[in-house]
């Protein structure tokens, strides 16, 4: 399954690049989060809640950092495990802007497979297609509600 989309963020490209790469900061555009744990430069480790329904189990995803060019490309890749079931992400995100307002231009590949891929890929096309804006919707959030950027100079 994959997923495109873009947002408009009143933030600078490197507030904006330096947000998506920090791992606490990323991990809040996950909904149902209960765990996140930095493993290294570029690796971490999220414990969150998925599912379809009524159906939601844990899931732990390790994430790496596989692309990173400062500011303006970033890739993640992620493998999780949780109840029978198994999920590989791949999200890409461009960013374009200046000082004041990034463009960020991101999609998302993801792969289930066990129980929750056995539920029908067409409900779970939907769910994973919510879900990816969810992230991206809350992350937009979370850097705005941080305020713009200090003017130097």
């Amino acid at each position: 399954m994959e997923f495109k989309g873009s947002e408009i963020v009143r933030a600078g490209q490197g507030k904006v690049f330096d947000f998506l790469t920090d791992p606490l900061n990323f991990s809040k555009g996950i909904p149902d989060i209960q765990d996140v744990k930095v493993l290294g430069p570029g690796r971490f480790q999220v414990v969150a809640k998925l599912g379809i329904s009524m159906i939601k189990t844990s899931f732990t995803i390790n994430f790496d950092v596989s692309e990173r060019v400062p500011p303006s490309h970033v890739k993640l890749r992620g493998h999780g495990l949780g109840a029978n079931s198994a999920i590989d992400l791949e999200i890409t995100v461009d960013l374009k802007g200046g000082a004041k307002e990034t463009v960020l231009e991101w999609s998302s590949a993801a792969t289930v497979s066990g129980m929750l891929a056995s539920l029908g890929q067409r409900v779970l096309g939907g769910v994973a297609d919510k879900l990816v804006k969810e992230v991206f919707g809350n992350l937009h959030k979370a850097l705005e509600s941080q305020g713009p950027e200090p003017v130097t100079g």
